[in-house]
């Protein structure tokens, strides 16, 4: 089988062009192509009038490429618990400002914080903790062309958030570093119920 770099090409496309209106009276009519070139795509112009086009579309390098980040999920969901809230559409691009990529390197887990303000005013502190884990089957079933063999070598991020009304983000950083613990571990406890021990039973210290 050939590998990824070996098919750098996935896409050769003929297209005529179509003739756009002329600026001025008495200049020739220039040519428009839907397909536009960039940094995947390269064009070349052919026929006497320049009125044909020839694509080549390359293949992107799944490491070169940057995915947007999206919650999977969340506790407590919506509409579900009494000390529920809204939590913001932002948290995803909080917790990866530079977006996502992948990586052949399974990086160490690390840990930071954010503060989110309400429109009321009101501060929301955010703690992460990022880490890399094998992609998963939705995602490599969304790398086409790449090898199987290649697909189980690449780790893609994931973070765990916590969003609290209270500033207590060491303690926040330790309770994450538990429920990673726990996920990696092999002891059968959904990281579920990990999350939701965090968030149900266990109280806020005294001030």
């Amino acid at each position: 089988s050939l590998e990824l770099k070996e098919l750098p090409i996935v896409e050769v496309q003929v297209e005529v062009g179509h003739h756009q209106n002329q600026k001025e009276p008495g200049t020739p009519r220039s040519v428009g192509f839907n397909r536009q070139p960039n940094q995947n795509i390269l064009q070349l112009v052919l026929g006497e009038d320049k009125n044909r086009a020839l694509s080549y579309k390359f293949r992107e390098d799944p490491l070169q490429k940057e995915y947007t980040p999206e919650q999977l999920d969340s506790y407590p969901r919506p509409n579900g618990g009494s000390q529920n809230f809204e939590i913001s559409s932002a948290v995803p691009i909080f917790c990866f400002p530079n977006g996502i990529k992948l990586s052949r390197e399974q990086f160490t887990p690390t840990s930071f914080s954010f503060i989110l303000t309400e429109q009321s005013g009101d501060h929301l502190y955010g703690t992460c903790l990022c880490f890399y884990e094998h992609v998963s089957p939705k995602i490599a079933s969304k790398l086409h062309g790449v090898e199987v063999s290649e697909v189980r070598k690449l780790y893609c991020p994931k973070s765990i958030c916590l969003i609290s009304e209270w500033p207590l983000v060491d303690k926040y950083k330790e309770l994450l570093k538990q429920i990673y613990r726990v996920q990696i571990s092999s002891q059968p406890i959904p990281i579920e119920r990990a999350i939701a021990t965090v968030v149900d039973d266990i109280p806020l210290p005294s001030p």
